[in-house]
């Protein structure tokens, strides 16, 4: 097996942790929809905008609805973008190092 698969193999195993954790996170948001509100929703509303009244002192939103599939890809993208080469390292660093240890 040469260097190129091995890290391959990582990286679509550290794919599969992030897509596990968000699906986790995702699922949590459902739970706790339904748990609550009696309801099964397929998503949730998102702001996406925000103005400040000067009059009032206040912001009102802007809302936009967002499907739990979409946020699910949103956190794995986001996840992926910040974390998925630190990931790797790490999982190359202890496979490294339960090699030595067969030395």
């Amino acid at each position: 097996m040469d260097l190129n698969t091995i890290e391959k193999q990582l990286t679509d195993k550290s794919i599969g942790d992030i897509r596990k954790c968000a699906q986790e996170i995702v699922n949590v948001l459902k739970a706790f929809s339904e748990d609550k509100t009696g309801k099964i929703r397929n998503g949730i509303h998102w702001p996406v905008n925000r103005d400040y009244n000067s009059r009032t002192d206040s912001y009102t939103y802007q809302y936009s609805h967002l499907d739990y599939h979409r946020l699910e890809k949103i956190i794995i993208e986001s996840i992926q973008n910040d974390l998925l080469d630190d990931i790797v390292k790490k999982k190359t660093t202890d496979l490294l190092s339960k090699l030595e240890l067969l030395d």
